[in-house]
């Protein structure tokens, strides 16, 4: 959220969330991606896009068709997992929260409970999604080119992160002052840490995510195995 919040501030972009349904199995509403375009285009600054999507060929086909390119953000899973169960603490009674698949008492839960069931339930969908997508890279299935970006390199140089999505897209680079450190609750933003995984979760709930991350994945996206 925030590489899309500091670029469409920097470039004036005109911004949609045009999805349909649940993770792991958005889809491209491509009505409202047409209008956000559209609206771009009148605005003379074009439009940014973001998503969860996975590369269905529904997907596919809308992205081949809009654009010649896209930015593919991914972050570690387990420290993406404890994300996510921290924002599920705000979904009690929520839509979203019963497409998911949560129980209603879930949120009575220790937090203890929380993650056992988070790591039993949800973290499998985040290993496919990441694996359907490093099939399509490696295939090579996409018309348009992919630039693969991970949260993990924002963090260590966020200057070098924006210069190659600035680069790819020929746009002008980002100063300094486009890219202040987030506060706390701005943008889903809640640590910005890396690794605060590994003091979260016990010893037996890391050996259970790491039984579930093939080590070829973690390889090809560059992050520890244990």
């Amino acid at each position: 959220m925030y590489t899309v919040d500091r670029l469409k501030k920097k470039f004036q972009l005109e911004h949609v969330r045009a999805n349909a349904g649940a993770f792991p199995e958005f889809q491209i509403n491509s009505f409202e991606l047409q209008d956000c375009i559209k609206a771009g285009e009148r605005s003379g600054h074009g439009c940014i896009f973001k998503g969860h999507q996975p590369p269905s060929r529904h997907n596919l086909i809308i992205l081949e068709t809009f654009f010649e390119k896209m930015v593919l953000n991914v972050r570690d899973p387990r420290q993406a997992l404890l994300s996510w169960i921290n924002n599920v603490e705000h979904m009690r009674d929520d839509v979203y929260s019963r497409l998911m698949g949560i129980p209603h008492e879930y949120f009575d839960w220790s937090w203890e409970t929380k993650l056992d069931w988070q790591i039993d339930n949800y973290f499998q969908l985040q290993i496919d999604w990441l694996d359907q997508w490093w099939k399509c890279l490696l295939e090579k299935k996409t018309k348009f080119e992919i630039i693969l970006t991970r949260f993990e390199d924002l963090k260590q140089n966020a200057a070098l992160h924006f210069k190659r999505i600035c680069d790819a897209y020929n746009l002008p680079q980002m100063l300094p002052e486009d890219m202040p450190t987030p506060k706390q609750g701005e943008s889903n933003y809640r640590s910005g840490s890396i690794n605060e995984w590994r003091q979260v979760f016990s010893e037996t709930q890391k050996g259970k995510l790491q039984k579930k991350i093939p080590s070829s994945l973690a390889s090809f996206y560059d992050w520890s195995h244990s």
